[in-house]
């Protein structure tokens, strides 16, 4: 794609430099979109965690936890379970920056999907937007140049899998008419 320098803006968008100008990348929903198809391709590796996460689920999320506990293993996501209500994950999808209130929200969010918590794609979703780099992470020149690449190797570049824009272009004769040199 020939873009050979990124910056990161208020540690939540992404410029590159292109031939024809810059484009504008959401850090966040890009992730989100290289997750989501790695997940419905079933493309994910999973990294074992140094410090597993202990998980006492309400009996709601307990519910939730039975229903998707298979899809989510499928995803990437390993559990062991102690008692009841405790869980423990001991790996996650690689590539996750997650910490443990985002893995704590996961069953919370998972509930909201009511009966479509059977559909793969919709789980993925859930799971893609949780696992996903932030708005205020900062990355290195190196994070953001992998990011861009796993991005443009997907189908779908362009929108996050809830249909927000993911890029905006900005070409030279653009940001020159913004500029009245046109």
């Amino acid at each position: 794609h020939g873009y050979d320098e990124f910056w990161q803006l208020h540690n939540t968008y992404i410029l590159a430099q292109t031939k024809s100008g810059v484009i504008i990348v959401d850090q966040h929903v890009a992730h989100e979109r290289v997750i989501y198809e790695a997940i419905m391709k079933e493309r994910v590796q999973s990294q074992r965690l140094l410090f597993p996460i202990t998980l006492e689920l309400s009996p709601e999320e307990q519910v939730v936890y039975e229903k998707t506990k298979h899809i989510l293993e499928e995803m990437g996501i390993e559990f062991k379970e102690f008692s009841a209500r405790t869980v423990v994950i001991d790996s996650l999808p690689v590539g996750f920056r997650i910490n443990r209130e985002e893995i704590a929200g996961l069953f919370g969010e998972l509930i909201e999907l009511g009966d479509l918590i059977q559909e793969k794609s919709k789980v993925a979703v859930v799971l893609a937007c949780r696992g996903a780099i932030k708005a205020g992470q900062r990355l290195s020149t190196e994070e953001m140049q992998a990011l861009i690449d796993q991005l443009f190797a997907t189908g779908n570049p362009y929108t996050c899998p809830h249909g927000r824009p993911i890029v905006i272009k900005w070409t030279i004769e653009d940001l020159a008419h913004k500029f009245g040199r046109s």
